[in-house]
């Protein structure tokens, strides 16, 4: 809109410059061009299509965007009920060892945030996960060399995630929506969110990697919570280790978040 803006403006900008600069009088030419039949039904038509595309289409988009809940993009999958926070992990066993705390420990889970909605985040001492990228049409694609330099292609996702080798594209499986919503964790590393679905009759979460490189990556853990404040996982994670793990919620608040 800037650079618009600046496409109407530059003709006048000797004359702001004359009166705001200079501080003198200056008058500005206006042209009115003289358009036949034939561009006058052009220019109605440019003006017709325009508003509709820019006013009218772009409203019933953000209307159907708020009615579904899927306004910004944001996750809505609502997660497990009264368990939001960030949780320090008191007790952690893989295949039946117990790991005490140790900031070094890379079988360990360090801490573990839970959304509002349905994504858990654990962080790793190291677990190196492919970064996601905004810039998904840009080179290189994924497995390919980088050469030091931006490149620019009209596939965009398509070319950046599906192009196979043999020049084919692979179709996306079709994951659940808030699976592809990948803004918690772009561009960070140390930290791995999950997608989960959760089955609250049997005491069970499904979880998926959120990484569009890394969803062969699942857990499936059961859940129970002795109280408000204690959450005991127990099951498989991605290298088919056994988990056992007592997490408990920790007292710490953002101050953005903190209203006393």
């Amino acid at each position: 809109m800037a650079l618009l803006a600046l496409f109407v403006l530059w003709q006048y900008l000797p004359y702001i410059y004359r009166v705001l600069i200079k501080e003198e009088n200056a008058l500005v030419p206006v042209y009115y061009p003289v358009l036949n039949k034939w561009q006058r039904w052009i220019r109605t038509g440019l003006k017709l299509v325009f508003n509709f595309v820019l006013v009218a289409l772009f409203a019933w988009y953000e209307v159907k965007a708020v009615r579904t809940n899927d306004f910004y993009k944001l996750p809505n999958t609502p997660g497990l009920a009264d368990v939001s926070g960030i949780y320090e992990v008191s007790l952690f066993k893989r295949n039946g060892v117990e790991h005490p705390y140790n900031p070094l420990d890379t079988a360990r889970w360090q801490d573990v945030i839970f959304e509002k909605w349905s994504s858990m985040g654990v962080r790793y001492v190291n677990k190196p996960q492919q970064m996601a990228m905004f810039s998904a049409g840009s080179y290189p694609r994924v497995g390919e060399p980088y050469d030091g330099r931006l490149h620019f292609d009209w596939r965009g996702d398509l070319r950046r995630y599906h192009l196979e080798a043999d020049g084919t594209f692979s179709k996306e499986p079709e994951w659940p929506r808030d699976v592809k919503i990948d803004w918690e964790f772009a561009g960070m590393q140390g930290r791995i969110f999950y997608y989960y679905e959760a089955d609250t009759v049997n005491q069970v979460l499904q979880l998926m990697n959120k990484n569009r490189y890394h969803r062969e990556e699942k857990m499936v853990l059961e859940f129970r919570r002795p109280n408000s404040k204690t959450i005991i996982l127990k099951g498989m994670d991605d290298r088919k280790d056994s988990l056992y793990i007592v997490l408990n919620k920790s007292d710490h608040q953002h101050p953005l978040l903190n209203k006393k």
